[in-house]
Formats: C-alpha cells, structure tokens, sequence
C-alpha cells in the first residue's frame, strides 16, 4: 500500500484525501464509507444503536433517560483524517447531551482527550483545529441534557 507524507500527516489512500499532484486539489472524501463502520455503547442503554451511521436522519439511536457518562463508540475500518464530528439529533431536536467530550485512538485501546464541547439543538458540532488521524472515535456525555440523548446520524469531515 502505498502511503504519502505530507508535513505531519500520513494519507492513506482510500481513507486520507486523494491529491492530484498535477492540479494542486484533493479529490473525493476523506473519510471510510459509513457503511464500513462499526459502532458500541457504554452506560446508555442505547436502542438501535446502528441506526446512528444507517445514512439515513429518519432513523435515530436514543438512549434511556438516565445516560451520565454513557459513550459512543466508532471504528472506522481503518485510519482516517478528519477535523469535524457532527451529531444530528433528528426528530428531536432537544435530544442532546448539555456537555461532550471527543477522544481518538489509532488502536483502539489508547485514547487521546481531543475537544470538549456544549452540546446544542438539532445539531452538535465538534470542530477539531488541527486535523486528526484516527481509526477509533469515542464520544462521550459527560453531562447529560433533559431528554434522552437521540442522534440520527454521525458525520465526519
């Protein structure tokens, strides 16, 4: 598998950005297909879980009402570069937790704290500065909101 070194960042193609050396742009998506992720829960009692990364926002995973510290779970297939997490709440829009908190592992068994943030309406974006290379992502509610926590969809960029 070939592999390009660009200043601090390792792209792997398929998963880091496709760049045309000819024309100086990245082509397609830098992220594995959603349909190739898996997904896991800690202390949530989440229901339908897989329907957090189906494609499709009609669908939800929503937790039990009481969800202190419950966690979410992504591995990608495989490593890849990105610098947003997006939580789409669907249907309900006050389904968010108050407080979150974003760790990333290459392994799977050492995570890295990497942002928290307020969690908001309808949607909860958790911007990253400096683009990250992981192949686990943890998402955590460390202080949950009124509601039971509802995501309809997860999206990476």
């Amino acid at each position: 598998m070939l592999a390009i070194l660009a200043g601090a960042f390792l792209f792997l193609p398929g998963c880091g950005p496709e760049f045309d050396m000819n024309r100086g742009t990245t082509l397609g998506d830098n992220i594995s297909p959603q349909s190739t992720w898996k997904i896991d829960s800690t202390d949530g009692g989440f229901v339908g879980l897989r329907q957090a990364i189906d494609g499709s926002p009609l669908t939800f995973a929503v937790t039990s009402r009481r969800y202190n510290n419950a966690t979410i779970t992504l591995d990608l297939g495989r490593p890849c570069v990105f610098n947003l997490v997006a939580l789409r709440h669907g249907i309900n829009e006050n389904g968010f937790a108050r407080r979150l908190s974003l760790s990333t592992s290459l392994d799977g068994k050492d995570y890295t704290s990497r942002y928290e943030c307020v969690g908001t309406k309808k949607v909860t974006y958790i911007p990253i500065l400096t683009p990250i290379t992981a192949r686990y992502i943890r998402i955590r509610a460390s202080v949950p909101g009124s509601e039971a926590w509802s995501i309809a969809e997860i999206y990476l960029q």
